[in-house]
């Protein structure tokens, strides 16, 4: 038996374009859309993002690369990756600042009208 043809025969992707649509749909789970709101949203994304590093780093460390094209290709996703994380993090940041606001000003207009209540 060629284990090879039969690979062919059994798998999903018939071709590489198939199996890379669906690798780059993985990928882009970590790409940045918009700022949200829901910070353990953004914490999906971060712990993705940091598998994928951690993947592509040990891809380097553990010489699967052969070629300079393949280990620059694995170094830019990293930083990629890392400059995602980072914004990820302002973003949640920002939410904390926002929640925190809102907080204020809530608790501000509840000591107006308890004020008012009194008198």
């Amino acid at each position: 038996m060629d284990l090879i043809k039969e690979y062919y025969k059994n798998t999903n992707f018939k071709n590489d374009s198939d199996f890379l649509e669906n690798l780059e749909d993985i990928f882009m789970f970590g790409n940045i859309k918009s700022e949200y709101k829901n910070n353990d949203f953004i914490n999906h994304k971060e712990l993705i993002n940091l598998q994928l590093i951690n993947f592509l780093k040990s891809l380097l460390s553990q010489d699967l690369l052969t070629n300079k094209k393949e280990k620059v290709a694995a170094i830019n996703l990293i930083s990629e990756m890392d400059l995602r994380n980072e914004f990820l993090e302002l973003i949640k940041e920002n939410n904390n600042n926002n929640t925190a606001k809102i907080s204020e000003r809530l608790g501000a207009k509840f000591m107006s009208s308890v004020d008012k209540s009194k008198h």
